[in-house]
């Protein structure tokens, strides 16, 4: 008898004329997906999702505005890569940016002094 073969082949997505034209041009695609829920102190949060290209950059991100002291205080926060990021903005000015709690500086120093970077 005869014996028949099934050969399992690996079957790459095609591009669309669009993606290879974007990725040609090096255009980069960023999509974002907002979600805005009354938070428990009643104040709006907004969660987004933005993709790049196709994959997510960052999982979640919430913004909060308040006026302290006359000033405008904008707190971000943001997932990314499994890490908590939170920027506080005073006046839209960036005046400090904590990963998983700790300041940024001091964060990337332990991860060169792990070895990590």
């Amino acid at each position: 008898g005869s014996a028949a073969f099934a050969q399992k082949k690996q079957v790459q997505q095609p591009r669309s004329w669009g993606r290879w034209i974007a990725d040609s041009l090096g255009i980069d695609f960023q999509i974002s997906t907002s979600t805005t829920t009354m938070g428990a102190d009643g104040r709006p949060h907004t969660s987004r999702t933005y993709t790049s290209n196709g994959q997510a950059t960052y999982t979640s991100k919430s913004t909060r505005t308040v006026i302290e002291n006359g000033q405008r205080v904008t707190i971000q926060s943001l997932e990314k890569d499994g890490n908590k990021i939170e920027e506080k903005y005073i006046n839209n000015q960036l005046v400090s940016r904590n990963i998983n709690g700790i300041p940024e500086e001091q964060y990337r120093e332990r991860i060169a002094a792990r070895g990590d970077l």
